[in-house]
């Protein structure tokens, strides 16, 4: 065999050894980048989880679905020319949004100065006519899958260089690899979670349990089967709980302490006293919720206390007075060992009973009414889903209505929502992803925009075993009736998916929906349930439901009740 080959094979070889022994499972490859060499070592690796695909902007989306799913980083291959800055929106994705990724690049040198700060870490393997040296290679991965990991998790990228490419080998070096075969990596890290002084946990739980109008807002968190430790909290402390569609809690179905649809009671109430806290607990980064912004802005606040596992700040509002480094689960874990039971108070009982009444009356409100709207939809499936499935909600206004009007019931699967920077970047592909990471039927809803963007990625989707069920929400009907991207072209919902080979459904009634609903989450293959209405119906049914409920309240006014545990 030539010397250079040989030496090429050797090096990539190494390469994705240690990933492998460092926990990378996921490797993703441009079908447009010549990458053969590295491509081969990964195919002969038999715990390699391979997905190539012709788009990498699309790729690159899919395997941050994978990261959200698995808390595990997946790694994107590409050579280091032009195609490279079709990573662009998917690392600064990554990177504000904590997601674990590995970009490696092969062949060339490339300047990562482009991508700025949005790159956690950066570093070089540079192979020479020579075999690099084992344990250099192989220090360098494990470091690399080491900072992709460490919160705030992030994206990094690995620059292969090859030098001297056109010179073999030394023949008289030896090419036996020490630690080949050997199960764990060359260096083994460990993590640990930063965990506050005894006196300042003391301190802090001390200063919690004084004040009884406290609220506990739960943003955007990591998936994590640790939910138990905040539920326990908000007992002990007896404070409501705010879920944000992000927070991981909502999948849980009800519970004692959530309060569902806390957006319309600090909507429709005015800023009585008697709903003013005294403090918050912010547990995790951002929410959804402007309202809940606004009026936190409002309010006189003696302390806000923001727990996250990042040193970067999310407070744009400048609302936070005390910013704890740990980890969200951990943290009360040890302050609720340290606090004593208390009795149940009217201040938690106010917020649960709001929630109750407003949930009738929502309840109430949308299953009276046949109107197809986006509302509709959301509330719809938050009854309809069960724990075998997972759900998914694209950016903008599928987010936003989900974070007003899901909450489902009975427990689900997991819940997944993507709030990025991009916008309508890359819903298909990040939702495949995770379908992919978790194993598990999945439910995805997104709107007509970001699904247009995004159609190159469902050539993923056939690779996919796990069956997804698509919902687009088409509103574009009635007010752009020549919309250049479909009418010109014919570019329909419909032949996308005849396309690709997958099912499509239309519904324009709220029964048909629910029906068609039912029926293809059953099924075991793909498919897209295409839901039409008017951009003018939707804010119209929208200030219908915003009016019913403030009638229904007032109506109710009168009828103070409060639920008092005995």
């Amino acid at each position: 065999m030539d010397l250079y080959i040989l030496g090429i094979k050797l090096h990539n070889k190494i390469i994705v050894s240690e990933l492998i022994k460092s926990g990378v499972r996921h490797f993703l490859i441009n079908t447009k980048c010549s990458c053969t060499p590295i491509a081969l070592a990964i195919s002969k690796e038999p715990l390699a989880d391979i997905t190539t695909h012709f788009d990498e902007r699309g790729l690159a989306f899919h395997g941050i679905g994978i990261a959200k799913a698995t808390n595990l980083p997946s790694c994107l291959v590409c050579t280091s020319n032009a195609s490279i800055f079709n990573l662009y929106p998917a690392i600064v994705e990554a990177k504000l949004s904590n997601i674990p990724l590995i970009i490696l690049l092969t062949e060339l040198l490339f300047d990562t100065t482009v991508f700025g700060k949005h790159l956690k870490f950066e570093t070089n393997i540079v192979i020479k006519n020579s075999l690099t040296h084992y344990d250099d290679i192989a220090a360098i991965i494990d470091h690399s899958v080491y900072m992709s990991l460490n919160p705030p998790a992030g994206p990094i990228l690995i620059n292969c260089i090859i030098q001297d490419s056109l010179y073999p080998l030394n023949k008289n070096e030896n090419y036996d690899i020490k630690n080949e075969n050997k199960p764990l990596p060359k260096t083994k890290y460990y993590f640990y979670d930063k965990i506050l002084h005894d006196d300042e946990i003391n301190y802090l739980a001390n200063e919690l349990s004084l004040h009884e109008k406290g609220i506990i807002i739960v943003g955007e968190r990591q998936i994590s089967r640790l939910e138990e430790s905040i539920f326990s909290l908000a007992i002990k402390l007896q404070w409501p709980i705010f879920a944000d569609i992000q927070s991981q809690l909502r999948h849980v179905g009800k519970d004692s302490t959530i309060i569902n649809f806390y957006n319309q009671i600090i909507q429709t109430t005015s800023l009585e006293n008697k709903i003013n806290p005294d403090i918050i607990l912010h547990l995790g980064g951002n929410i959804v919720s402007e309202t809940l912004l606004k009026w936190l802005k409002q309010l006189t606040l003696k302390k806000y206390y923001q727990v996250t596992n990042f040193s970067h700040t999310t407070d744009l509002c400048n609302l936070v007075s005390d910013k704890i480094e740990m980890n969200q689960n951990l943290f009360c874990s040890k302050i609720s060992k340290i606090l004593k039971w208390k009795t149940p108070n009217l201040w938690l009982s106010f917020w649960k009973a709001k929630s109750l009444n407003l949930e009738e009356i929502i309840d109430t409100s949308l299953n009276e009414q046949d109107t197809l709207s986006e509302i509709s939809v959301i509330h719809g499936i938050s009854s309809r889903i069960n724990e075998d499935i997972s759900i998914f909600f694209g950016n903008n206004a599928p987010i936003k209505h989900a974070n007003n009007f899901f909450f489902p019931n009975e427990k689900i699967g997991q819940l997944f929502a993507n709030c990025g920077s991009c916008e309508v970047e890359g819903s298909i592909a990040l939702s495949i992803g995770v379908a992919k990471g978790i194993k598990n039927k999945v439910v995805v809803v997104v709107d007509y925009l970001s699904f247009l963007q995004d159609i190159n990625s469902l050539a993923i989707l056939h690779k996919n075993k796990t069956p997804i069920t698509f919902i687009v929400l088409n509103n574009f009907t009635d007010e752009l009736p020549q919309f250049q991207l479909t009418s010109k072209y014919s570019i329909t919902i419909k032949k996308i998916a005849e396309g690709f080979n997958i099912q499509h459904f239309c519904s324009k009634s709220k029964k048909d929906f629910l029906n068609i609903f039912e029926e293809c989450i059953k099924i075991n293959y793909s498919n897209i349930i295409e839901v039409i209405s008017s951009n003018e119906v939707n804010v119209k049914f929208n200030k219908e439901i915003e009016n019913y409920i403030k009638n229904q309240l007032i109506d109710n006014k009168k009828n103070k009740i409060f639920y008092v545990t005995s």
